[in-house]
């Protein structure tokens, strides 16, 4: 092969996996359709030996076009002006396969290429960006190394270089040394991941290579009941939720379905339901309540918030997409670390313990320790959140006549002037069992009529509705007996992966239910929607198909858990180790007297020393694993990347000599009645082996048939005369050997 056939072809991947990288990372399956015949049309018309370069004239015009069509999308839509240039660079990388290959366009185009895939690891982080990454980076490699070797070669050459073929072992050295390369350049690489966990360096470049995340609407900042239509069930994955309890048993099985709080909303009108800004206390006077309290309970466990005899549960909370502002967690949440941001950017609404992330980056993952069934206890300096109350309300409408009417069926009473009153919690268990049981749940909207209450219509008229209704008439009736309660928004999950012991949470699996203060110091859950008509909705896909994508999700969830997500946790348990015992190493190793009596002794600081050994040791032998592993599957690439470059390479050389040596092309046709003879002992059950000639395969086969080892000795003999003989077989030659192949066809059929 020549070498310039060599840079067309290593330019035309090169390229066409650069485009396919980018569209993987902006998610553009549209993009990626209309490139990819452009893409594949280059190769005949333009890229092979016989193509010709389209005239300047037609490339420069539909280069004035997409440039024009840029400059549009600048005026009209600046918003969109950089993924306009981006898809711009996609097109002029597809048109310079089409242009002439001088050396300077050959390198504008790899250097597109380059700068294009790079933007591309800027915007996305995905699983297949990483796939993509995989398959792009040793093509680029290439294609770079043969541009460099081409460049040379017509800056030293005499000009005809590109008429002559380049010798079959020319680029095996420089295969062994790109391979050698790029082995070590793997193992570089994984040993920089492993001692440059996520975080370091985080901000150097500003705000550059921080990933926005996508938008998709999950939990709403209000509720607005009274709108038609039917709600949407996207699939889109969300949370990735990983729950174990005080000794680090995984719990997923026990405590789903797995409610998330999200934002709770306490203030009714006109159909919505909001957070209010005002509570009152036991005077009725008004205060405003504050969103914006810095979080008092990150780090170590306050002890203020704990309360003894009650579990308390580790949620190790992973984004996936959606909004970030929000940060979903089971009731009650006592202590909070995000994994990769300042926990100063956390606040937490001192009166329903909601969190939610205030720097405006996008926070990647957290994690939550919560006691969902004990009192509650505010963080230390909030202890004023439980002297305030919400409005009563609901007079007079249907659902205060209701709830009378349904406490008054079941021998209940309530006094509205208490705060929390004895059979409070029996009557929101009361209201919760009647209203699953009486109400149907359907994700159809109907709208009120005019002036109409979206409530009174779900209580009077349609009787159906979906988790909103009943969080939003479940609240209405238990304020209108003045129990406090409010609506919650959040996610139920149910998606349990027993594999991965992580909750898949999606966005149809948004949810609403209520919190009630039935006790002192408690807010209880209720969940008033009927349980089984809710997992319906909200259970995932299912089918041969849905195997297959819950298969790719394990996969993309161990990427975004162990690559994406590789922090300073991820890197302790990788290299089997913890902080604490490497400085007690290094301080065992340096060891400083005590600054106070309860220094440690000698034989702590042993004990210490000998722990961060055996780490290091092991932290050695796993990096060692890694880079072994890491060597030994880029050795199998390489082996079969050269083996499958050999087959193409000699299937090229053949083709090429077939095209350019008449005599040869016509002993290769003529030669067909040996490939039909070999093809008729395979099928015969007599293949020939690697290290077998056609003659003493042909005379094995006289355990067989002798006829058949007799003809098949004439057959080979006339094939040898044509392969090595360089002769030509004349026709009386040709007929012979079909009379052979027959007899030799009867007679393996005979003898089976």
């Amino acid at each position: 092969m020549r070498l310039d056939a060599k840079l067309r072809s290593a330019l035309f991947w090169m390229i066409g996996i650069g485009v396919q990288v980018y569209c993987i990372a902006e998610a553009n399956v549209t993009l990626s359709m209309l490139a990819a015949p452009v893409w594949l049309l280059a190769w005949p018309v333009s890229m092979s030996v016989k193509g010709r370069p389209l005239p300047k004239l037609v490339l420069g015009l539909i280069a004035l076009g997409l440039t024009i069509r840029v400059l549009a999308a600048a005026i009209v839509s600046p918003e969109d002006f950089v993924a306009a240039v981006s898809r711009y660079i996609v097109w002029l990388q597809l048109l310079k396969l089409f242009d002439r290959r001088e050396p300077g366009d050959v390198a504008q185009a790899m250097a597109l290429s380059v700068f294009l895939v790079l933007g591309s690891c800027l915007t996305s982080n995905s699983m297949w960006l990483g796939v993509g990454l995989l398959v792009y980076t040793p093509a680029a490699l290439w294609g770079i190394t043969i541009y460099q070797l081409y460049a040379e070669a017509l800056r030293t050459g005499d000009g005809e270089f590109r008429d002559r073929p380049v010798p079959p072992g020319a680029f095996s050295h420089l295969r062994r040394l790109g391979a050698g390369a790029g082995v070590a350049a793997m193992g570089v690489a994984v040993v920089v991941f492993l001692l440059m966990p996520r975080g370091y360096g985080e901000g150097f470049l500003g705000d550059v290579g921080v990933v926005e995340p996508v938008s998709v609407s999950g939990v709403p900042e209000e509720v607005r009941l009274g709108e038609s239509g039917l709600i949407s069930t996207s699939f889109a994955e969300v949370l990735s939720v990983v729950v174990t309890d005080e000794q680090g048993r995984n719990v997923g099985e026990l405590v789903k379905p797995l409610y998330l709080k999200a934002l709770t909303l306490d203030e009714y009108a006109n159909g919505r339901w909001r957070q209010s800004r005002q509570l009152y206390n036991a005077r009725g006077r008004a205060s405003a309540r504050s969103h914006e309290r810095p979080l008092v309970f990150h780090g170590v466990t306050d002890e203020s918030n704990v309360v003894e005899g009650y579990p308390v549960y580790e949620q190790r909370i992973r984004f996936l997409t959606g909004d970030r502002t929000r940060m979903p967690t089971m009731n009650r949440a006592i202590r909070m670390e995000p994994d990769d941001d300042d926990p100063r950017s956390v606040r937490v609404n001192a009166h329903d313990i909601t969190l939610f992330n205030v720097s405006g980056l996008a926070l990647s993952s957290y994690t939550v320790w919560s006691q969902p069934d004990a009192p509650r206890v505010p963080p230390e300096g909030l202890r004023d959140a439980l002297d305030w109350r919400y409005p009563r309300g609901f007079e007079g409408s249907a659902a205060q006549r209701l709830a009378q009417r349904w406490i008054g069926e079941a021998g209940l009473s309530r006094d509205p002037d208490l705060w929390v009153g004895p059979d409070d919690h029996e009557i929101a268990r009361l209201f919760e069992a009647r209203l699953q049981k009486e109400f149907d749940y359907t994700l159809e909207m109907i709208a009120p009529e005019p002036g109409e209450d979206p409530i009174d219509m779900f209580l009077t008229r349609t009787k159906a509705g979906h988790c909103e209704y009943f969080a939003s008439t479940m609240t209405a009736m238990l304020r209108s007996l003045g129990i406090d309660a409010r609506v919650v928004t959040g996610y139920a999950a149910t998606e349990y992966n027993e594999t991965t012991g992580a909750f898949l949470v999606r966005e149809n699996q948004s949810h609403a239910w209520v919190e009630a203060r039935t006790e002192p110091d408690r807010w209880r859950t209720y969940d008033p929607s009927p349980s089984a008509e809710v997992a319906t909705a909200h259970q995932g896909p299912s089918g041969l198909v849905a195997f297959a994508r819950r298969a790719i999700k394990a996969a993309n969830a161990f990427w975004i858990d162990h690559i994406v997500g590789f922090d300073r946790n991820r890197q302790a348990q990788a290299l089997g180790s913890q902080r604490s015992r490497l400085r007690a190493f290094f301080e065992g190793l340096w060891p400083t007297p005590p600054e106070s009596p309860q220094g440690e002794s000698d034989e702590q600081i042993n004990e210490f020393r000998a722990a961060g050994t055996r780490t290091l040791i092991g932290a050695a032998i796993q990096v060692a694993g890694l880079v072994v592993g890491a060597f030994g599957l880029s050795v199998a690439l390489i082996i079969l990347m050269r083996r499958l470059d050999l087959f193409f390479e000699a299937r090229q050389r053949r083709h090429e000599r077939l095209r350019h040596d008449p005599e040869h092309a016509l002993r290769h046709r003529q030669a067909a009645f040996f490939r039909r003879y070999q093809k008729a002992l395979r099928r015969a059950g007599h293949p020939r082996g690697v290290s077998t000639t056609p003659m003493a395969h042909a005379l094995a086969l006289g355990s067989v048939s002798g006829d058949a080892a007799r003809d098949g000795a004439a057959l080979t003999a006339l094939y040898y005369r044509l392969r090595f003989g360089q002769v030509l077989l004349g026709e009386e030659e040709l007929e012979q050997a079909e009379r052979l192949l027959g007899r030799i066809t009867s007679a393996l059929r005979s003898a089976r």
